[in-house]
């Protein structure tokens, strides 16, 4: 799971369907509303977040490739906006700044 810098979203790889779900989180209670849920690649192990909340990112260990999505930061719903290759079967990914 990833949570967006601003603390009001989450998403979940969902690894045996080939998505991604974007929630909404409570910041009174902590529950999570689902808002959508979105294509990936085969078998997607994680998601990371960039620092300034505008992207996500999959990684697919079944087709070997990370899916990019940009953030809608009102919302938090997802688009995507294609796939870059990765190593053979790749399972985590992770980002230490924002993308500029």
């Amino acid at each position: 799971m990833a949570i967006d810098p601003t603390g009001r979203f989450a998403y979940v790889a969902n690894s045996g369907s080939g998505t991604v779900s974007a929630y909404t989180i409570n910041a009174l209670t902590g529950a999570l509303s689902n808002q959508t849920t979105v294509a990936a690649g085969g078998n997607p192990e994680s998601v990371t977040v960039d620092a300034s909340g505008k992207f996500a990112y999959a990684v697919n260990r079944g087709t070997s490739d990370v899916s990019i999505y940009s953030i809608n930061q009102a919302t938090g719903v997802l688009t995507s906006t294609g796939t870059v290759a990765a190593g053979t079967s790749p399972t985590f990914i992770t980002l230490t700044g924002a993308i500029q």
